[in-house]
């Protein structure tokens, strides 16, 4: 089994490098579009939203698997940096995607499949 993503080293990575920097939590948030208080629960949470998790692996220059407890700091490719102020997913892509390996459970036809890729409520 995989070992799991450690949020604490990268919460301890992210305070070393904002110290450097001159930077308070405030501002850092501000440079990365995510709020101080998620930063800051880096350190105490064990769970938390991938995109503001990304945009700090993200500004710090590493890459994800360097977060991995056993993983090196030079270990896979750096996130580039300057991400997006929303990051976004291609849903017709997605599904494209899954629908060519045969997914079809949480979609009942084409229909379904179709407004879930155009990005339509389900009724």
């Amino acid at each position: 089994m995989a070992a799991d993503f450690d949020l604490r080293a990268l919460y301890a990575a992210l305070d070393g490098e904002r110290a450097a920097r001159s930077l308070s939590w405030a501002e850092l948030a501000r440079e990365l579009g995510v709020s101080a208080s998620a930063l800051r629960g880096f350190g105490v949470r064990s769970s938390a939203e991938g995109d503001g998790v990304l945009r700090a692996v993200a500004w710090l220059g590493r890459s994800p698997e360097s977060f991995v407890p056993g993983g090196a700091a030079g270990e896979g490719t750096p996130l580039p940096a300057g991400a997006p102020a929303g990051l976004r997913f291609d849903a017709r892509a997605l599904y494209a995607e899954l629908d060519g390996h045969g997914w079809r459970r949480g979609c009942r036809g084409q229909r379904s499949r179709r407004r879930a890729a155009q990005g339509a409520p389900r009724p």
